[in-house]
């Protein structure tokens, strides 16, 4: 069994804690900025002028009907010069000898007064086609007209901007390519304190993950135990993921903001902080135990570098923010 002082070991279980928040934070938002790096230069190669619109097809007259519907118009005009010629002449076959009854069940001109009707309903039909057909085209014309005119004042903006366009994607990529260098030296600081931090060796290397060290975070800092090995040797790895898998990332969160909470105390109240270091130095004195007096020295060197780290990034923010200002 191994007991330590809670007043070393929650807190070190904090920083372990914090440090792989960090470190997974900071693997996202590498990935992220790298994809926004790729994403900027594939639109910087990809600069194009706007496109020139295409007139669209016209109408055919032919295909749409129109002189169909007048060739048809004709053929009743001619058939209706038939029956007028075959009501002033003499019958001489059998479709006039037709023609010749209706006309006199119905009247002479009742026949040539019908066919006058139907004649006159296809003309109007096909010039009614014929004339939508102009119309169309005459809409195509005046909207390829507009965008033309759209077209070539697009075009003057784009050569006059072009400079300007291409100056914003460089700029742009400059500071990601920024971003992401500091993320990276980020993420390197960050794996040499959780180096620091795990060669205390008292977490076993299969718990050196952010799973467990969540577990046995929320675990020590909600309880009186002060007992690792005992709690490490209870611990269902696989079980205690699928537990956390919901809740990690509030837990995270609200983690992360905690620690840097602390951070920010300690560096603004120093009579605070110079009492906490004045009782983990007692702490440390009456330590019996040499090789934990040892872990203990490691994990207040640890927690402070922790505590700089901490503290230089809050720095770059607000140097970020005075700098937008």
């Amino acid at each position: 069994m191994a007991r330590y002082n809670r007043d070393f070991l929650v807190p070190y279980l904090r920083d372990v804690y914090y440090i792989e928040c960090v470190g997974n934070r900071l693997n996202n938002e590498i990935s992220e900025v790298e994809n926004d790096i790729k994403r900027n230069n594939y639109e910087l190669n990809h600069i194009t002028p706007p496109q020139k619109p295409q007139m669209e097809n016209k109408a055919s007259y032919s295909e749409d009907g129109g002189i169909m519907v007048v060739v048809v118009a004709i053929i009743a005009l001619v058939i209706n010069i038939y029956i007028y010629n075959c009501i002033n002449k003499e019958v001489t076959g059998i479709f006039e000898t037709i023609i010749t009854g209706i006309m006199t069940l119905f009247g002479k001109y009742t026949l040539l007064v019908i066919f006058f009707i139907i004649n006159a309903i296809l003309f109007w039909i096909g010039f009614s086609i014929l004339y939508d057909v102009y119309k169309y085209n005459k809409n195509i014309k005046e909207e390829y007209k507009q965008n033309m005119n759209k077209y070539r004042q697009e075009l003057s903006d784009f050569k006059k901007n072009y400079n300007w366009i291409v100056r914003q994607y460089q700029e742009r990529g400059a500071a990601l390519e920024q971003q992401r260098q500091y993320l990276a030296k980020r993420r390197k600081e960050a794996a040499e304190l959780s180096k620091d931090l795990y060669d205390i060796n008292i977490i076993p290397s299969r718990f050196r993950n952010i799973y467990p060290i969540a577990y046995l975070y929320d675990y020590f800092s909600t309880s009186r135990e002060d007992d690792l090995d005992k709690i490490i040797q209870t611990m269902l790895l696989e079980k205690i993921i699928e537990q956390l898998k919901s809740v990690i990332g509030k837990m995270n969160e609200a983690l992360e903001n905690q620690r840097e909470q602390i951070a920010l105390l300690s560096e603004s109240n120093e009579i605070a902080e110079r009492s906490r270091m004045d009782n983990i130095n007692h702490l440390l004195a009456i330590e019996r135990n040499q090789e934990k007096r040892e872990d203990y020295e490691r994990m207040t060197v640890a927690n402070s570098l922790v505590t700089n780290f901490i503290l230089a990034d809050m720095q770059r923010q607000v140097s970020d923010i005075q700098y937008r200002l």
